[in-house]
C-alpha cells in the first residue's frame, strides 16, 4: 500500500533532523564461548539514519520501519571487562526493519480508493494525512 509515501518520508525526515528520533541505539548482549567456555559481551554501538516507512502489500493495518545503520557504527567483545576487539559496522549497507501495527491512518478526502494495495485520493487534490504508528516495547 502506498500513501503519498514522499509526504511521510519528508516529514520522518524533518524529525529526525529536529532531533525527535532516536539517532544513536546501545544493545549488550552476554554470550559464551562454545569451545573456551568463557563469558564475554558483545555491545553494539549504533547509529541510525532518517528512517523509512512504507506499507505492507495485502497486509493492512500495518507497516514496514526501516532505521538505516549509518558509518560510526561498531560491535565491541568486551571479556572479563576488558575491551579484546572492536569491529565496525559499515554504513549504508544494513538496516533495522520493524513491522510496526497502525493504530489509525487519516485522510481528509472524500473517497478512498485502494487498488493492488495502492491507495489513491480521488480528487487528485493535495491532502494532509496522518499516520499513527503504535509501538509496544517488552524487555
Amino acid at each position: 500500500m502506498f500513501v503519498q509515501r514522499s509526504s511521510v518520508e519528508r516529514f520522518l525526515k524533518s524529525q529526525y533532523e529536529a532531533g525527535k528520533l532516536a539517532r544513536e541505539v546501545v544493545l549488550t548482549t552476554e554470550r559464551e564461548d562454545p569451545i573456551t567456555e568463557m563469558k564475554y559481551t558483545v555491545r553494539y554501538d549504533i547509529q541510525f539514519a532518517s528512517p523509512v516507512l512504507s506499507f505492507i502489500a495485502g497486509r493492512s493495518g500495518f507497516a514496514t520501519l526501516t532505521m538505516p545503520i549509518n558509518e560510526g557504527s561498531f560491535a565491541r567483545i568486551i571479556m572479563a571487562d576488558v575491551e579484546k576487539r572492536t569491529i565496525p559496522i559499515p554504513g549504508g549497507r544494513y538496516s533495522v526493519q520493524a513491522i510496526v501495527p497502525l493504530a489509525a491512518i487519516k485522510g481528509d478526502t472524500g473517497e478512498v480508493i485502494e487498488h493492488d494495495n495502492v491507495v489513491t485520493f480521488s480528487d487528485g487534490n493535495p491532502h494532509d494525512n496522518h499516520i499513527i504508528v503504535h509501538f509496544n516495547s517488552e524487555k
